[in-house]
């Protein structure tokens, strides 16, 4: 996946006056934190996380008419993940390689997630990691309003589009 676009300008400096990456100083010792839970690889981990999501909303597999849309990583064309993909009749749509701009939606998700989670915290352990990302994506679904939808929370207009 090109993150480039969603890396953050800002810099500050190191103990020894060199630049550093905010976005580095706060991600890494999440990955470090996650890297024993990642026995499934990325794929694993990225087609389970999609099979989680379409059980939770109760999308079995059949012909729905559902697409999931990606980047080009190799994640997304793993084995694993196509499995998934072939067993939920979902169709595939990948963006162009290097326009992050035409997946704006989760781009900004991200962007979002970094600046009001992930660079606000310090994680401990898995646990503490998991309780807290958790608790972030109960607000940014239940809680926060989003501009995009009105100044509305995503459960607010999920609610009206099934009334």
């Amino acid at each position: 996946m090109n993150h480039a676009s969603a890396r953050p300008t800002a810099r500050r400096r190191d103990s020894g006056g060199h630049p550093d990456d905010l976005f580095g100083a706060r991600i890494q010792p999440l990955k470090r934190v996650l890297r024993p839970r990642l026995e499934l690889g990325e794929a694993g981990l990225s087609a389970g996380a999609l099979e989680d999501a379409l059980i939770q909303e109760k999308i079995l597999p059949g012909n729905h008419g559902l697409a999931i849309r990606s980047d080009n990583g190799l994640v997304f064309g793993s084995k694993r993940f196509h499995e998934t993909i072939t067993k939920y009749k979902l169709t595939r749509e990948y963006i162009t390689p290097y326009t992050p701009e035409q997946n704006g939606m989760i781009e900004r998700f991200f962007r979002s997630f970094k600046e009001e989670c992930a660079w606000q915290k310090a994680f401990t352990d898995f646990d503490d990691a998991y309780k807290r990302i958790a608790d972030w994506m109960d607000h940014y679904n239940t809680g926060r309003p989003h501009s995009a939808l009105g100044y509305a929370t995503p459960a607010e207009v999920r609610q009206k589009l099934v009334a």
